[in-house]
């Protein structure tokens, strides 16, 4: 089975999501499972990785990351392939245009999509940028969150949370 876990950075300073890739990935990497990770890269540095996972990091284009914040050219090109070799197609975190391309490459070719929001739920994170995210929730992460097959959550307040907006998936 081929994992792709898209992830908006690895960079350590990121916080939790580069832990929680990098535990999903160290207690799955067997014979049977292969894990490649498509980031952009924010740093110099990367968390490391105790196994044999593949590590693609994309370039940010700056001017476009005005718009929308790390925004990728390179990624949106080498993330069709990647999502065509994996078998699931895990999403860290929301609002990142990486997820959003992987999440409708995933769709186009029928590969199961997961979708781990770390806390990017919570009413805190959604206040935010509100008018924004209000706005790319409607066009864009709603219709992404609806259409995957499992949302991994951390915590009941996660859970909640998506609760109370109604996603008609098995949480």
């Amino acid at each position: 089975m081929n994992i792709l876990h898209v992830s908006q950075s690895m960079a350590p300073e990121w916080g939790g999501p580069p832990r929680a890739i990098t535990g999903i990935i160290n207690s799955t990497s067997t014979a049977q499972i292969s894990n490649t990770i498509a980031t952009v890269r924010r740093s110099q540095h990367s968390t490391e990785i105790e196994s044999d996972a593949r590590l693609r990091t994309y370039s940010e284009v700056p001017i476009a990351a005005k718009l929308w914040p790390s925004f990728t050219a390179s990624g949106t090109l080498g993330l069709r392939s990647l999502v065509r070799e994996a078998d699931v197609v895990h999403i860290h975190e929301l609002w990142h245009q990486i997820g959003a391309m992987a999440a409708w490459y995933a769709r186009r070719s029928g590969t199961p999509l997961v979708i781990s929001p770390h806390g990017a739920l919570t009413k805190r994170a959604f206040e935010d940028g509100a008018l924004k995210k209000r706005l790319y929730w409607a066009a864009i992460q709603g219709p992404i969150i609806r259409n995957a097959q499992a949302i991994h959550v951390f915590s009941a307040d996660e859970k909640e949370r998506f609760q109370e907006f109604d996603i008609p998936i098995d949480i």
